[in-house]
């Protein structure tokens, strides 16, 4: 990671639910829901280690116990940015979401670990 700050896996489900929160306003908590389980399903076998690191089942974030690394990171940041590129392509006229907006209160962890950095270049990347 960017400066090997320590980072607790309880992160994820913070990202997710605060993403979540933010696109349910419009989509609505199914709808929503289901493009999360979609942008899983779209890239987990392009990253086999998204498994390891959590699985949306009953509509709940479950996280793996095992720490965050780099490799883990990624692969979330990923997850992440097709999920939102799933709930942009339903939404008209709100903007861009930004991401960091979204995360604020965890924006200091994620950027000292470069996950912002990642989830950028995921932008290019198309499944």
């Amino acid at each position: 990671m960017t400066n090997n700050q320590d980072i607790s896996t309880n992160i994820f489900p913070s990202i997710y639910e605060r993403s979540l929160r933010y696109f349910s306003k419009w989509l609505g908590a199914s709808r929503t829901t289901h493009l999360a389980q979609e942008a899983y399903e779209k890239i987990v076998d392009y990253f086999p280690n998204l498994q390891m690191i959590f699985s949306l089942k009953e509509e709940t974030l479950q996280v793996s116990p095992q720490p965050v690394d780099e490799k883990r990171l990624i692969a979330f940041a990923v997850w992440l940015q097709q999920f939102v590129k799933l709930c942009k392509q339903n939404l008209v006229g709100i903007g861009e979401p930004d991401i960091m907006e979204i995360t604020d209160p965890l924006k200091d962890v994620l950027e000292s670990n470069g996950f912002y950095q990642f989830y950028q270049d995921a932008q290019e990347l198309e499944y």
